[in-house]
Parts: structure tokens; sequence; C-alpha cells
């Protein structure tokens, strides 16, 4: 890149358990030209775990 940072992760959406429910992000990670690690990232916003869906039913 023209800046000299490297794209480490690409643009992906992860989703991080926390207890009964899912908490979502839109994200990607960085490597600046000193070495340091930079993540950018917006909220999904929240959901239930499939396994809470399926005891609803």
């Amino acid at each position: 890149m023209e800046a000299g940072a490297i794209i480490l992760i690409p643009m992906e959406e992860r989703w991080y358990r926390q207890k009964d429910e899912e908490a979502g992000n839109r994200q990607f990670v960085l490597v600046d030209p000193d070495g340091y690690l930079l993540r950018f990232f917006t909220n999904l916003g929240r959901r239930p775990t499939s396994a809470s869906v399926t005891s609803i039913r």
C-alpha cells in the first residue's frame, strides 16, 4: 500500500458469544509501518445464540 500499511485481516463479520446472546462486529485489521496493529470495527448489534433460539420453540 502507498502509506506502508498492510492488511492483516480483511473485512469480516465476527460474532462473539456473551451468555445467551451474541455481539457482532464488522471489522478489519491493519499493521502500520511501525508494527502497530490497528483494528477498525463497527457494531452490528446483538442477537440470540442459536441454542437459545431452539430452546424457545
